[in-house]
């Protein structure tokens, strides 16, 4: 039984009828993609997602093979030290026009690569079941703002699902992890045949096992909140990272030949996947506090872009113009990790809010004896950028997203049987894998129309017609 995957499934904005022949962005572009969870390698995220756009240029735009013109470059950048490094990315020209459009990517599976054990992973899960029981009296937040997840039904949210899946979580690693001990020290002791199969447990371990604690581990440990915890360093350095990516991309850089630093792109779009959504998710965020402390260069403390005397001022949202995410867990990393205060301790909870300012909603529960505190960090700069996030009903780890605003939601449809068609055990047990988003062309032009070539003077042009 193959499982079909339905490419050309993903609906259209009702303001594009796809692109024109020929079509091309009229600024200089950048995109950064973020991978996912996973066991990643350097460059692939970058290869897969430049020849999604190769597809979408080809079959979509119609360009002649030989008028897109792909180029490897290398940036290069300041490390510890003053020590410098490059970084690989893919240059997109087209004959006979000006611009062009640069992808980057931002591989952070080195930080957590096999840094958190089987222990850690237990240790986490209980850790997370622990505070289920704030979650049944906290029905409100998932009602409020219209919670499409499994644990809300007809518009409740309902506790025993959420008991019975915690329970099946905080079981499932430590019973896996003793079941493997118990047979490996089993077959040690049988006659003959114990040190081979001792062996090829011993193997299988060292492989299922490491993948297993690998992917998850990716989870847990940029979700160690706790700063005085041992994974919280991994967090920090993951965060970090791609807060500098976003700064090369976006603060004016040294050009060779000239002494003068010169922005080097009109606009910025970030695409990730999987966990890199919440990865670049809480950049933009930190992003805009930086801002807002006038850390970042050619930006303002108001978020406008400095440059000329008199020049007409920028906001720096024109910039870092758009986001696309695919198969995120923001939702769901709202409803179990978010960080909860009670209700009398209202400062902390405002500041809170206040800090993680980034396309959230109204998360809190404001008690009317409360006094309100002025938002003084002014940081919300990016509220109102296009976000499109793709999500499919068969995925386990993304949907949509309704805990964060002006969010537009885009189901894939990937999985499609055909009415009658009998479905064999193995589509029913595994219907779908969280990597179809980066076989979909159709996701990538619905990308490349809205965001990638949605600039401010293709937006003029539209609201003219």
């Amino acid at each position: 039984m193959k499982i079909k995957i339905a490419t050309r499934s993903l609906p259209k904005t009702p303001s594009k009828k796809g692109l024109e022949p020929g079509a091309w962005v009229d600024q200089d572009t950048a995109i950064l993609v973020f991978h996912g969870i996973g066991n990643q390698r350097p460059i692939e995220t970058l290869d897969t997602f430049a020849r999604g756009l190769v597809g979408v240029y080809l079959n979509e735009a119609k360009h002649d093979r030989d008028a897109l013109i792909l180029e490897h470059r290398i940036a290069v950048k300041g490390g510890e030290g003053g020590r410098k490094w490059f970084e690989n990315f893919v240059r997109f020209r087209c004959k006979d026009r000006e611009h062009h459009i640069d992808v980057y990517e931002y591989f952070w599976a080195h930080h957590p690569e096999d840094q958190v054990s089987l222990n850690d992973l237990q240790k986490w899960v209980e850790h997370t079941a622990n505070g289920a029981k704030e979650f049944y009296d906290q029905q409100q937040f998932s009602e409020k703002h219209g919670d499409s997840s499994v644990f809300v039904e007809d518009g409740k949210f309902n506790a025993a699902r959420y008991r019975r899946t915690m329970f099946v979580a905080v079981q499932l690693v430590p019973a896996l992890t003793r079941m493997v001990a118990a047979v490996l020290n089993f077959a040690r002791h049988i006659p003959w045949v114990g040190r081979l199969a001792f062996a090829q447990l011993e193997k299988l371990r060292e492989t299922a096992l490491c993948q297993l604690t690998n992917v998850a581990g990716d989870v847990v440990a940029y979700n160690t909140m706790d700063e005085k915890a041992r994974l919280f360093e991994i967090r920090t350095r993951v965060l970090n990272g791609a807060v500098d990516a976003l700064r090369y991309l976006i603060e004016p850089q040294k050009v060779a030949g000239s002494p003068d630093k010169q922005r080097q792109y009109d606009r910025v779009i970030i695409a990730a996947h999987s966990l890199g959504t919440q990865i670049s998710f809480d950049a933009i965020n930190r992003f805009s506090h930086l801002i807002s402390q006038g850390e970042i260069e050619g930006v303002d403390r108001n978020g406008n872009l400095t440059g000329a005397a008199g020049a007409p001022k920028k906001p720096v949202a024109e910039v870092l113009a758009g986001y696309a995410t695919f198969g995120s867990p923001l939702d769901k990393i709202a409803f179990f990790f978010r960080d909860r205060s009670r209700k009398e301790a209202y400062l902390r909870r405002q500041i809170l809010e206040h800090f993680h300012c980034f396309k959230e909603k109204d998360w809190g529960d404001a008690q009317p004896d409360e006094l309100p505190l002025q938002d003084g960090l002014k940081a919300r700069f990016f509220h109102d950028i296009p976000w499109r996030n793709y999500f499919d009903c068969n995925d386990a780890v993304s949907g949509r997203l309704d805990y964060y605003a002006n969010v537009e939601n885009i189901n894939c449809h990937f999985v499609n049987h055909p009415a009658g068609e009998k479905i064999g055990w193995r589509a029913r047990l595994w219907p779908f894998t969280h990597s179809y988003y980066w076989e979909s062309e159709a996701m990538y032009a619905d990308i490349v129309g809205n965001l990638v070539h949605r600039s401010s003077k293709a937006v003029a042009r539209e609201e003219a017609a």
